[in-house]
């Protein structure tokens, strides 16, 4: 099951060894924001052979989505001395969460469906090691606002944040895993 489960692509993340071994690490800060969208539309932003799977986290007729307004720092090979980490850069991720294949069948993953980024080599590490198509984009990223510009330099994403409690890291909080 897992073996069917897994995204198959000419990547690391389906290499043998030795580059099985190979993952990025870095730290990472950012916002995660979820909204319930109607299903039909969610559906339509799929590629053939991926379909929406069931889920209990939106109403009826809807599906989550969800964005990720993130900025990522000391991020490097996992065999890459600290020293040789990328530049800091941002990243914004539109994703759909409960996607299945046809392949898969009932295995639910998360479909990252559009990431912007403001670094030309966390571009080219994602397209050539993930087989991500990740879109070179202007941002602005401090500790309370993102904002994001198109390639063609349009205002497409502004944001602005309210610390309420104090941060922790993802795996303290109570949904994740959910």
């Amino acid at each position: 099951l897992q073996a069917r489960a897994m995204y198959m692509s000419p990547d690391v993340t389906s290499a043998s060894w030795p580059l099985s071994g190979f993952y990025a690490r870095g730290e990472m800060t950012g916002w995660f924001v979820f909204h319930a969208m109607p299903r039909a539309e969610v559906e339509a932003l799929l590629p053939p052979g991926l379909h929406l799977a069931p889920t209990d986290l939106a109403g009826p007729g809807m599906h989550p989505v969800g964005v990720s307004l993130c900025r990522y720092h000391d991020v490097r090979g996992s065999f890459v001395p600290d020293f040789m980490a990328f530049e800091p850069y941002g990243e914004a991720t539109f994703a759909i969460p409960f996607v299945c294949s046809e392949e898969a069948g009932r295995a639910r993953f998360l479909y990252p469906r559009r990431l912007y980024v403001n670094s030309d080599i966390a571009i080219a590490a994602g397209r050539v090691c993930y087989a991500m198509d990740k879109v070179k984009s202007r941002m602005e990223v401090d500790d309370r606002s993102f904002r994001a510009w198109t390639p063609k330099g349009e205002a497409f994403l502004e944001a602005r944040f309210e610390q309420q409690e104090d941060p922790r890291p993802l795996p303290e909080h109570p949904a994740f895993g959910s």
